[in-house]
């Protein structure tokens, strides 16, 4: 009689056992499937947090040394962007045309800086060309962004 109650407790205890063994199973799969479901909305919620943390400290310089009047800061805010665009397809851009894209948004950065620098009298030595080269250069901004806008994503 005792042995066959060691055996009763015996298979109950395997049973106990193995039923932890299949709920720690179950429980390292739902959060397995939680964490690495691609549009879970909780990872997804810590992914937005982390961005936006990285966002505020990226553009609030420049954000806080914005002005209304000037021309200038719409420039400097452009350059941003497209600086973070540029760095964004060069080191994570996983399509055929991304180093293409790259070095467009690469031109339309340099043209920007060169705008809100402002320095085309100093390099030109002379008013009507750098006039010229200084609308040269705002109508070449603008054809790039009007062309290529819709494009630019990844």
């Amino acid at each position: 009689m005792a042995s066959t109650v060691q055996m009763y407790v015996q298979k109950i205890k395997l049973r106990i056992g193995a039923d932890m063994n299949k709920i720690d199973n179950d429980i390292g799969n739902i959060f397995k499937r939680i964490y690495f479901k691609k549009n879970n909305k909780i990872r997804q919620f810590f992914i937005n947090i982390y961005y936006g943390i990285e966002n505020i400290t990226s553009w609030f310089p420049l954000i806080w040394n914005d002005r209304d009047w000037d021309y200038s800061y719409l420039l400097r805010i452009l350059n941003k962007k497209f600086d973070r665009m540029e760095s964004y397809f060069n080191e994570y851009g996983i399509t055929k045309t991304s180093e293409s894209k790259a070095r467009k948004i690469l031109i339309c950065k340099n043209l920007c800086k060169r705008l809100y620098e402002d320095d085309y009298m100093i390099k030109s030595h002379s008013t009507k060309r750098c006039f010229k080269i200084q609308e040269y250069d705002r109508e070449l901004l603008c054809k790039y962004i009007k062309k290529y806008l819709l494009t630019w994503w990844d």
